[in-house]
């Protein structure tokens, strides 16, 4: 009876918040269609400005793009001015997490330190996705000292696309939870988001370093990064390395295409020694990222000058607290609201809610289960041999993060 209360209290409906109607301005460069929320408003942040406007384009590739979080460090240093920012996939996380006004020590520290698996969880339950990121979404936001794009003190546009209208789409206004998913959407890997009936997805494969969409957002000189591997042309044995590889010949070629005419300042970075899922290697991401910046900024430096653009000096963002927050992560306990279920499966070990062992023998068995959630409270069951042998239950609170 308890077990059939517990589920009865799950299963209850969360309804999300309508978001609020926005203002969207189609706008065509180059042959194509850009979808751009109030356009005029983010454009309002520079517009006045009495020298060429600066945008920099942050570009996207899994792991490996986590070398512009060092390109955005080296910059700062030099004082490179840059008036707004555009990101695709990781480039808009990089974009969101500067933008928010976040120190950029405190920045790089999170980035070096905070491990991606505490981040993500299994996608089973109704993600509709192998990987279900909303506690990513959540800890963006949290550790923000701005939560609404509109709100920034670095203005910063997320690229995406919009698959029912076909195009791409320029997010500049929401909470950062709400909307950061827009940009790192893939199908199957991580959930495609949702809004104002629209559906969106990584606008990667169309536009890896976001050059154009700077463009479409009035920069006057627009610095692009890179951060694309260099293929192996020689070993197509598996259906995933022909898949990748044909979605990296596209992608190529669509990027290629943006920066050539739309860049004014590549910084291109060499990753053929990373992966795409490489996120334990950030710290030496970062510092690559750095290193290869700081070896081009003379290079920049004449071509901003060429142009009349005065180098900026960067006044230290105030810290704020975020040392809660990483705490709550490290100890489990930055629990996203809402109701989720999920089945599980365990093999090869006993794991016993009750028998905790230090060393765990190997056993030839299998157990499956279920876990129910509902904001911080969380109700686990699980059996042996399928429920044949009996069954364990746990009921866990835990605090609520939001």
């Amino acid at each position: 009876l308890f077990i059939w209360i517990v589920i009865i209290v799950f299963s209850t409906s969360v309804y999300a918040e309508q978001a609020n109607e926005l203002e969207v301005t189609e706008i065509e460069l180059g042959g194509e269609s850009y979808l751009v929320e109030n356009y005029d408003d983010f454009t309002a942040n520079y517009n006045n400005l009495r020298r060429p406007v600066v945008g920099l384009a942050l570009s996207g590739g899994g792991a490996r793009a986590m070398v512009n979080f060092g390109v955005i460090k080296a910059l700062e240093e030099a004082g490179i001015p840059f008036d707004f920012m555009t990101g695709t996939s990781m480039g808009a996380i990089v974009s969101v997490m500067y933008g928010s006004g976040l120190n950029t020590e405190q920045m790089l520290d999170v980035v070096t330190t905070t491990s991606f698996g505490r981040l993500v969880e299994p996608g089973i339950g109704g993600s509709g996705s192998l990987i279900d990121t909303k506690k990513l979404n959540l800890f963006l936001e949290e550790i923000a000292p701005n939560k609404r794009l509109e709100n920034f003190q670095t203005p910063a546009a997320l690229l995406s696309f919009e698959l029912g209208e076909g195009k791409k789409y320029i997010t500049t206004s929401g909470r950062i939870s709400e909307v950061i998913q827009s940009s790192y959407s893939i199908p199957i890997y991580f959930p495609i988001e949702t809004r104002n009936d629209r559906y969106f997805m990584d606008a990667g494969i169309l536009e890896a370093t976001p050059a154009k969409a700077a463009a479409v957002l009035g920069a006057d000189f627009v610095i692009a990064t890179t951060s694309f591997p260099k293929e192996n042309h020689e070993t197509f044995n598996s259906a995933s390395a022909s898949i990748n590889r044909f979605l990296n010949i596209i992608q190529d070629n669509y990027s290629q295409q943006i920066i050539k005419n739309y860049a004014d300042f590549v910084i291109d970075i060499d990753v053929d020694d990373y992966t795409f899922m490489d996120f334990n290697q950030a710290p030496k991401l970062v510092k690559h990222g750095y290193q290869s910046t700081k070896k081009i900024i003379p290079s920049l430096k004449q071509e901003l000058e060429k142009r009349e653009i005065e180098f900026y000096k960067y006044e230290e963002k105030e810290k704020v607290n975020i040392q809660d927050i990483l705490n709550d992560l490290e100890n489990n306990r930055f629990i996203v609201d809402g109701s989720d279920r999920s089945l599980f499966l365990n093999y090869g070990h006993d794991q016993s809610y009750f028998d905790q062992e230090l060393i765990v023998p190997f056993e030839d068995n299998f157990q499956t289960g279920i876990e129910l959630k509902k904001d911080n409270l969380s109700f686990d069951i699980k059996g042996d041999d399928f429920f044949n042998e009996g069954y364990e239950a746990r009921l866990e609170l835990k605090k609520l993060t939001k």
